[in-house]
């Protein structure tokens, strides 16, 4: 019961969220890195991966994608140690969408928890953490 909630659910919100995303041209993905990279902007790309929870190499790819769309900049650095990390920035660009994906995603939450008192939906979201919690330890 709660596994197939949770899918629908899933499939649901994905579903509607990326047909206002593809509006602005981006594929999946996409608009979790650009939320990402504007909440840790200049981060490296490991950082990167590691906060979106996504394989360095998945990164990557996204990034080259976005960067060919004008979405994102990457710098080279070398560091004291000598190794060498890529930093990511939104662009122009990337810095407008980042304000339509945060409306979209946004919408989307009104959209959820339409009908739901303040503490309900508090309360969900307490349930949902303490969730995520436990399937991560």
């Amino acid at each position: 019961l709660f596994h197939q909630a949770l899918i629908n659910i899933y499939n649901l919100h994905r579903k509607k969220s990326q047909s206002y995303f593809s509006e602005l041209g981006l594929t999946k993905g996409q608009p979790r890195m650009i939320e990402a990279i504007h909440n840790m902007e200049g981060c490296a790309q490991k950082d990167l991966a590691a906060k979106c929870e996504l394989e360095p190499a998945t990164v990557t790819s996204v990034l080259g994608h976005m960067e060919k769309k004008g979405l994102i900049y990457r710098t080279p650095e070398v560091l004291s140690n000598g190794k060498r990390v890529s930093r990511v920035y939104l662009t122009e660009k990337g810095q407008s969408i980042q304000a339509d994906v945060t409306q979209i995603v946004a919408d989307m939450e009104s959209l959820a928890f339409r009908d739901f008192t303040e503490s309900e939906k508090t309360e969900c979201m307490e349930y949902l953490e303490r969730i995520y919690a436990n399937l991560r330890s």
